[in-house]
């Protein structure tokens, strides 16, 4: 099996979609399916490599972060066509992935299409509302011609329903227990950073308008005025963080990107994880923070869903409000047993979401698609 990848975000590019593409081919590779990658310029190095083909792109002016590939249609077919792919996955709606789905029905290849990112709700943080309509147009037209699609959670995929894109499959997301693990834990490293004996509670995210950071900071704030000994640490970084740093009290340590055992480590050193997002598909930190025995304090909405269970692997709040997301961190910080109850459950669940399940089943997804694709040309042809 050959699998030919369209992404707008990929290693050495550091998010949630970008990491998950980078395990994926790793594990396509370990299984013997040839994978080709084709994905923007970014801070990549051009031209062909390993797999790999970049090309000439630009800053999404939403999230600048994420590239937007502009590629060349003639080069890209002749690398595909001397590949030969079974199958096409498109994991970008813009201009990338419109030549994706362009080359696959030139070609008769089955393809499959992913939604990671809820851009339209998106809008509304940018100012940008009555564009959510014809978001939401684009997207279901775009979906629409793929053979099957994916999504990350099942509150994703009610809401796809909703909007009418059909043929939506669940494509879950794992976590690396190695990496991400309670024995990463370090005394030396909350010493190096002051916070002793504290209490410390770990946001780790893009920093954006969307991200809802400021309700967190509100919360601390609020949380401060009743309980002493607490310390936020934020892990990431984007263009909310002058405003989040002019606005954050003085417990708080804004860090910038971590990756690696770096980030491992804060993780598995900190005591609570806290999440004041609304917009997430999935949330990959929230399973990493698990994996990392920390109970997750975090509104009940969008994929959040999928692993925060109240009393169980956390506390929820309500969403976009900061003093509810206090009453939680408050609680959890003054009761200790809870804390550690909660990080429990959080560990176990954590550790039944693996990479390799959920990375077989996507296989063996792609295989029924191009099954159903080559059955389908047969029967076309009788």
């Amino acid at each position: 099996m050959r699998i030919a990848l369209f992404t707008d975000t990929f290693t050495p590019q550091i998010n949630g979609v970008s990491r998950t593409y980078q395990r994926l081919v790793s594990y396509l590779q370990s299984q013997g399916i040839e994978t080709m990658v084709l994905a923007p310029s970014g801070n990549g190095p051009d031209g062909e490599q390993q797999g790999v083909i970049r090309f000439l792109s630009c800053d999404f002016f939403l999230y600048p972060e994420c590239q937007i590939a502009w590629p060349n249609y003639f080069s890209l077919c002749s690398a595909l066509d001397r590949f030969r792919p079974d199958l096409v996955h498109i994991a970008t709606p813009f201009v990338l992935g419109l030549a994706g789905l362009k080359y696959a029905d030139s070609r008769g290849l089955p393809k499959v299409a992913v939604f990671h990112t809820n851009f339209p709700q998106y809008l509304d943080y940018y100012r940008m509302p009555l564009l959510k309509k014809l978001a939401w147009r684009f997207l279901r037209w775009f979906h629409t011609q793929a053979d099957r699609n994916y999504c990350p959670s099942q509150e994703t995929r009610r809401l796809l329903a909703r909007h009418g894109i059909p043929r939506v499959d669940l494509w879950s997301r794992g976590v690396d227990h190695t990496l991400f693990n309670p024995m990463w834990h370090s005394g030396d490293l909350r010493r190096l950073h002051g916070v002793g004996d504290k209490t410390v509670l770990l946001y780790v995210g893009r920093l954006a308008p969307e991200k809802n950071v400021e309700i967190l900071l509100q919360a601390l704030t609020a949380a401060n005025a009743s309980i002493n000994g607490l310390h936020l640490w934020i892990v990431g970084d984007g263009p909310a963080r002058p405003a989040l740093e002019a606005m954050a009290p003085a417990n708080v340590t804004f860090m910038g990107y971590r990756a690696g055992q770096d980030l491992a480590g804060l993780y598995a050193s900190a005591d609570i994880f806290v999440c004041p997002s609304v917009t997430e598909t999935f949330g990959n930190v929230i399973l990493e923070a698990m994996a990392s025995g920390l109970p997750v304090v975090a509104p009940m909405a969008g994929g959040i869903k999928e692993n925060l269970f109240p009393m169980k692997t956390g506390l929820d709040c309500l969403p976009l409000n900061s003093l509810s997301m206090a009453e939680a961190i408050i609680r959890l910080a003054r009761d200790r047993e809870l804390r550690i109850s909660l990080a429990a459950q959080a560990f176990q669940h954590a550790s039944e979401q693996t990479w390799e399940m959920v990375f077989g089943r996507l296989v063996d997804s792609y295989r029924d698609v191009i099954e159903r694709h080559r059955s389908t040309r047969r029967i076309q042809a009788i």
